[in-house]
């Protein structure tokens, strides 16, 4: 086996957890806001809303046609994680957490979150995933990009309530 190597992100949004948690779990609607990648609930058949999903449950992940299935292994208030594995040569776990900002005081008095993109890559050809390979710079690039679209995202949301 490889040895790991994982790509986090961490960004402050002028929203609260819950609400930048909807908005994430909203997959229905990333179509509309995210250009990285397209995820879909497929079991159980079509769970609605994504914010009910549980340890176990699959996933179906389209990254601009790159078909992979991840598991659900958590889906708590705080945190969303799965686990991905490609033909079992490239295993993949990725989390987002949502964290209350402690130092919101720049959003006068509302509430706001750290939120945290990480991706933990193992496996044979987890190698292609070190710093320079093609392989990292192309996942630092979606993941820089998905929390721009995100962000952007929730402010769109958030200002319509």
């Amino acid at each position: 086996m490889g040895a790991g190597s994982s790509v986090r992100r961490e960004t402050r949004i002028p929203a609260s957890p819950d609400q930048v948690r909807r908005v994430l779990l909203d997959f229905a609607a990333w179509p509309e806001w995210n250009t990285s990648m397209i995820i879909s609930v497929i079991e159980p058949k079509k769970k609605d809303p994504a914010s009910d999903l549980r340890a176990g449950d699959a996933l179906k992940s389209d990254l601009h046609g790159t078909i992979v299935y991840p598991v659900v292994v958590e889906n708590s208030p705080e945190k969303l994680a799965w686990r991905a594995s490609f033909h079992g040569i490239v295993v993949a776990h990725h989390s987002f957490e949502f964290r209350p900002d402690p130092d919101s005081h720049y959003l006068e008095g509302r509430p706001g979150t750290i939120f945290v993109d990480e991706e933990s890559v193992s496996g044979l050809l987890s190698f292609m995933f070190r710093s320079g390979w093609s392989q990292r710079m192309a996942l630092e690039g979606r993941a820089d990009k998905f929390l721009d679209e995100l962000v952007a995202r929730v402010q769109v949301v958030t200002s319509l309530n």
